[in-house]
């Protein structure tokens, strides 16, 4: 008996240990292959080979293409659009007028509230009036 295996008989370990071992040589052989073949993966599925197939028949059109122009299929650091300095310049300046139109909102929207608040308590104040004059 293999020695993993008996020291480990119910566990996953032992078990895989007893797959893999080849009691003939006394070694570890095909390890891999083994315990691919026992546990169902045979090897990358056909979907995923023809997704390599084609990815790679992209990558050579791509560098056929590429060769012609000696140019490289992505645009270089400088002429990608988000590193333009109009584009980068309007979009700060973007960001900075959100940010006044939120803080003029915020304020109008607190002065608005405020004024609410005074009107209430003006009505408040007329309305205990009333009451105390009905009262007298």
């Amino acid at each position: 008996m293999h020695p993993l295996l008996a020291l480990s008989s119910n566990s996953w370990l032992g078990v895989l240990g007893g797959i893999a071992y080849d009691g003939d040589a006394m070694n570890m052989l095909d390890w891999g292959s083994r315990l691919d073949r026992i546990c169902g993966f045979i090897g990358p599925s056909t979907e995923e080979l023809e997704h390599r197939e084609l990815l790679e028949h992209v990558m050579e059109a791509d560098e056929l293409a590429n060769g012609a122009t000696g140019q490289a299929s992505t645009p270089e650091h400088s002429e990608m659009p988000h590193h333009n300095r109009k584009q980068r310049a309007r979009a700060s300046s973007n960001v900075r007028r959100h940010q006044f139109n939120r803080r003029y909102e915020n304020q109008k929207r607190k002065s608005q509230n405020k004024a609410k608040a005074a009107t209430r308590a003006k009505a408040i104040g007329r309305a205990g009036k009333k009451k105390e004059l009905c009262a007298a």
